[in-house]
């Protein structure tokens, strides 16, 4: 398990010679200044800037913790609201004016402390302001312990569609402190279990065990050692394949398994609290499990109701009660059109052969997605 006192960065080497680290443990709000100096984001003086972005919720409960815990130095604080709205054009100007205003400079440290909402309009704004600034995700939910603090993509959201408007943007160091997710709504943990479940159905066959043994302590306990285990485990998966791939021109686009599904369906319910991204992600690989079964390319005969089973064992079928009944497929499919793994007219989406046995489908028909999602509204949401 990862050494909370003294932690064992995973790092990331670019092949720029960029380095990122990621730290896990527990109790790391408080030692902020230490582990940014100790782990290379560089010397925090009193004389040099930081630019200090959290949304409401986290200010909240740790507001206090955050200032005080950087009260010596020289912060340029931005608050703003919670909850998806905040991936928005007018929410970066408002960020970057806020920057600019305050009289940062090319030394000024970027530290985005929130979940994917403020990590990717951090990472966004530090790849932009005065082109580009350090930058320290300190992730506080665990969808973004596991995955969206992790990798270097930012993006705020467009009318057309989900993040179709960013950067891939390295930060320096990923603090994942899980005492954060103490706080955490029992829906934002499941939300980041759909993160956590995506690894194993990509190419991890063991942690998808390791998942049906553990996932209740998981979910149940966030500060715990079986959590950091998975947040470590997760990251490790997620370093790999970005470090193969950085810009998502070949097998990170694995990483989105589920997600073609699930950004349709977000937009349908126009980004809103209705149904949160991981619990749309966990929809999502279901569908992708039974549009692989349907299309004949699943070779497991039981992958779909092997991943049934799971969720199901931990009253997660559906994550979520949602109703479809206003929702029509030609516009999810309009939706899926516009997902950025397409090619031209061409539909690409991540498909299962396997639990652990993900890849990239092209080209697939139209139709058979129409099917599932006839099949999906006709059940008003229900994956069983």
């Amino acid at each position: 398990m990862p050494d909370s006192s003294a932690p064992q960065p995973i790092w990331l080497d670019f092949k720029d010679k960029h380095r990122c680290g990621i730290l896990v443990g527990s109790g790391f709000l408080d030692r902020l200044p230490v582990l940014i100096e100790t782990h290379g984001a560089g010397v925090l003086t009193p004389e040099r800037k930081v630019l200090l972005l959290y949304d409401s919720a986290v200010e909240t409960h740790y507001g206090a913790r955050i200032d005080t815990a950087l009260r010596a130095y020289n912060v340029i604080k931005h608050v703003v609201p919670a909850g998806e709205g905040s991936k928005s054009f007018s929410a970066l100007e408002a960020l970057c004016t806020r920057a600019l205003s305050a009289g940062i400079d090319r030394k000024t440290l970027v530290i985005a402390v929130g979940g994917g909402v403020i990590g990717d309009l951090g990472g966004f704004a530090a790849s932009i302001l005065l082109r580009g600034l350090p930058l320290v995700h300190v992730p506080t939910t665990l969808l973004a312990h596991v995955d969206s603090a992790i990798g270097g993509k930012t993006a705020i959201n467009a009318a057309s569609g989900k993040n179709l408007i960013g950067t891939f943007y390295q930060p320096h160091l990923v603090i994942a402190d899980s005492a954060t997710l103490a706080s955490l709504p029992r829906r934002q943990m499941i939300a980041g279990y759909g993160e956590v479940l995506k690894y194993a159905c990509i190419n991890d066959p063991p942690f998808f065990q390791w998942l049906q043994h553990n996932g209740k302590s998981l979910l149940n306990e966030p500060n715990s050692d079986a959590t950091r285990y998975a947040v470590a485990h997760c990251a490790r998966k997620k370093a790999d394949i970005v470090l193969q791939d950085e810009t998502e021109h070949g097998v990170r686009a694995l990483l989105n398994l589920g997600h073609s599904f699930a950004h349709a369906l977000e937009s349908a319910y126009g980004y809103s609290d209705t149904l949160l991204h991981g619990e749309a992600v966990i929809i999502g690989i279901v569908l992708a499990a039974r549009l692989s079964r349907q299309l004949g390319i699943a070779q497991d005969p039981q992958l779909e109701k092997t991943l049934t089973d799971h969720l199901a064992s931990l009253d997660l079928l559906p994550p979520v009660a949602i109703d479809t009944s206003a929702l029509r497929v030609d516009d999810l499919m309009a939706t899926m059109a516009r997902d950025k793994k397409n090619v031209g007219a061409h539909f690409n989406v991540i498909a299962l052969r396997a639990i652990g046995d993900a890849f990239i489908y092209k080209n697939c028909p139209p139709e058979a997605l129409r099917a599932v999602w006839t099949r999906f509204l006709a059940s008003n949401g229900s994956l069983s």
